[in-house]
């Protein structure tokens, strides 16, 4: 799992409320890091989703209605992990709910 490898722990605890939040919710995710292709598409397996992260430093997380972009080694306490998502109700509230 490169979320353990890579991430530090704070990272890796907000990737986690993250991924849990989004499939609570029904959203069916897909992750891309930089590839022609994603790493997995529309998934409801937390651990699978896990699994993809943080391989290459940046990762997309992408569903209907939803985006958000992870960088990872910014503040090792996770605060930064999201650098960027829609500025849409459903992602503020996710985004709220993960960073408090």
């Amino acid at each position: 799992m490169s979320l353990e490898k890579y991430a530090t722990h704070g990272e890796a605890l907000i990737a986690r409320k993250l991924v849990t939040e989004l499939v609570n919710r029904g959203h069916a995710v897909s992750i891309w890091n930089g590839g022609e292709e994603a790493e997995i598409e529309d998934s409801t397996d937390i651990e699978a989703l896990l699994a993809e992260l943080a391989a290459s430093g940046e990762d997309e997380l992408v569903a209907d209605g939803i985006w958000f972009y992870l960088v990872f080694g910014n503040e090792s306490d996770g605060s930064e992990l999201i650098s960027d998502c829609y500025d849409n109700e459903e992602c503020n509230a996710i985004f709220d709910i993960v960073n408090n």
